[in-house]
């Protein structure tokens, strides 16, 4: 029996960017992951990093693998409706020659041709909706492994939560976020998460309004005109 299941994978230029900062070990792990996949296997994965670069290689996959049906099941209609063309034309043909009945011919011809259509607009909607998810899955495997430079390891418990926050600000800002969490020495998910949540309700938005609160805080802290003189004097 003929075997229709799509035994092979396609690598993607675009996967350097979330796989090229893995260990030897979570590459390992990825390969083993893809050659399983024309299999119908989908890993999970304990390690976060893993699973956000998993996400975001899974839709090119997917999206491949029903292509790949797609054009399958395409030529295989195409062959059957050839099939049923040329037998249908040839008795048509035949009876033509043996009534010499020609100005039938291309009425029922024209008859036999059964075209599908496909809905342009959808698979076009299709395609932008799974280039987001990817390019979303893409930021959010960036953002982990900067979490894993710059504080350790990135929990995993974590990331329905960093999801939220990858709504709200861009990837350039949350690695900010941890930034300031390692010059503070403080390396726990819960002080970055209180940091996004104190720049959300200052209106913060860009690196620009960042400095500018930082510049504000510091400057509240400063003693400011004659207390500052007089402290000067009491020393």
């Amino acid at each position: 029996m003929k075997d229709d299941k799509h035994k092979s994978v396609i690598l993607y230029a675009e996967w350097k960017k979330p796989l090229q900062n893995l260990s030897l070990e979570q590459k390992g792990r990825i390969l083993d992951a893809l050659l399983d996949f024309p299999d119908g296997i989908i890993p999970t994965f304990d390690d976060p990093v893993l699973q956000i670069a998993w996400s975001f290689m899974e839709g090119g996959l997917q999206e491949n693998a029903r292509k790949w049906e797609a054009t399958r099941k395409k030529r295989s209609d195409a062959g059957k409706k050839g099939n049923e063309s040329r037998w249908h034309s040839s008795e048509v043909d035949s009876t033509c020659r043996k009534n010499r009945i020609c100005d039938t011919c291309d009425d029922s011809i024209a008859n036999i041709a059964v075209s599908g259509s496909v809905s342009v607009s959808a698979e076009e909607e299709s395609k932008e909706e799974t280039a987001a998810d990817s390019r979303t899955d893409s930021d959010l495997a960036e953002i982990v492994q900067h979490y894993e430079k710059t504080l350790g390891t990135f929990p995993r418990s974590a990331l329905d939560k960093l999801k939220k926050w990858k709504e709200v600000y861009s990837t350039e800002l949350i690695c900010k976020a941890f930034d300031e969490a390692a010059e503070n020495n403080v390396r726990k998910w819960r002080y970055v998460d209180g940091v996004l949540k104190g720049w959300q309700a200052d209106g913060v938005r860009t690196l620009g309004d960042v400095e500018t609160r930082r510049d504000a805080r510091k400057k509240a802290k400063e003693p400011a005109g004659e207390d500052w003189q007089k402290m000067e004097v009491l020393r």
